[in-house]
């Protein structure tokens, strides 16, 4: 994990693992930390055997991951980027 700062914002990039190509950035007003953004490739890992590549970009407001750590937070932004992602493989069938 390598961490990037500046005045305003901190960009926190993950990896090895699934979250290898995944960056949490948050922003900072005056007024304290203001928004949150995971944004890069997820790998999944399906029933087939197969991985897929799930493109994520998820923003929320920072308030609604308070006093997490930072790959707790992204673990949060990368599970409601991926409750809409359906396996390609699974065509729906049993075998």
């Amino acid at each position: 994990m390598t961490i990037t700062k500046n005045p305003r914002r901190e960009t926190v990039t993950f990896g090895p693992g699934a979250l290898e190509s995944i960056k949490l950035t948050t922003w900072t007003t005056k007024h304290g930390v203001g928004k949150l953004k995971a944004a890069g490739d997820f790998t999944v890992y399906c029933g087939y055997g197969n991985e897929h590549s799930v493109r994520i970009d998820e923003t929320s407001a920072a308030a609604d991951h308070e006093g997490l750590e930072p790959s707790a937070a992204v673990d949060e932004l990368v599970g409601y980027s991926l409750e809409g992602w359906s396996d390609p493989c699974d065509d729906g069938t049993e075998s």
